[in-house]
């Protein structure tokens, strides 16, 4: 339910195909073109947008634990073809049965978040400390963007500073990838998302996606990507 001013894009139907498509481009360069940087460099926009309409999904919903739910159920479905994506043999698979997908980053954020608002401090704890010593997608740097989102969403200044901050700080740990020349760490594009959270709202782009979409588009695209490559290579 509605309990805060939100005064950054509530448009988060178009966010989240954005974050989709980003997503994707990330999945294709990884799995098929790893050489080619610019997809990658994609890829970084998707989180931050999960990260952030969570944090929206969480003030509009009327039933967090519906919510919250719904998130563990796609995160359990989509686990194994997660893994297949990047397990070339049974053996693979087995040793990666405890690398966890987005889902279950996006449902412990939500906990995150209604520990926070009904003030659950020890959940919270728990939440923090399972982020931060088991291995789901972004870890516990991933839950802290989720909280910077909720709390200060009524704050946009603040919000841009703390989100700015938290995302450019990758840029200072030692480079993984060379793009022009110049050793960096690929998550610091990340700050690519924030002109997509902070873009003044048109009502004339306004769109109306089923749900149910994004939930099922995730784990059918790992289906269909590691298809194809079974195909191609």
């Amino acid at each position: 339910m509605i309990n805060k001013v939100i005064s950054t894009n509530t448009n988060t139907s178009w966010l989240k195909i954005i974050a989709l498509i980003t997503m994707t481009c990330d999945h294709i360069g990884k799995m098929f073109f790893p050489k080619i940087t610019i997809l990658q460099i994609v890829g970084r926009i998707a989180f931050p947008l999960f990260a952030y309409c969570l944090a929206v999904g969480c003030i509009y919903t009327y039933d967090i634990k519906k919510y919250a739910s719904r998130l563990l159920l796609f995160a359990i479905i989509s686990q194994p073809f997660y893994i297949m994506r990047f397990s070339a043999n049974i053996n693979q698979f087995i040793d990666n049965l405890t690398n966890f997908n987005i889902f279950f980053t996006l449902f412990i954020g939500v906990l995150t978040i209604w520990s926070i608002r009904d003030k659950r401090w020890i959940a919270l704890g728990l939440c923090l400390l399972f982020a931060a010593f088991v291995n789901i997608d972004y870890g516990l740097a991933g839950i802290v963007l989720i909280i910077t989102f909720y709390i200060f969403i009524s704050k946009q200044k603040i919000l841009f500073i703390l989100v700015a901050l938290q995302l450019g700080m990758y840029f200072i740990y030692p480079g993984d990838v060379e793009f022009f020349g110049i050793k960096v760490n690929l998550q610091g594009f990340s700050l690519l998302a924030i002109p997509f959270i902070f873009a003044k709202e048109r009502k004339k782009c306004e769109i109306k996606v089923n749900k149910y979409f994004f939930y099922i588009y995730y784990p059918v695209h790992f289906i269909i990507l590691t298809l194809l490559k079974q195909i191609l290579m």
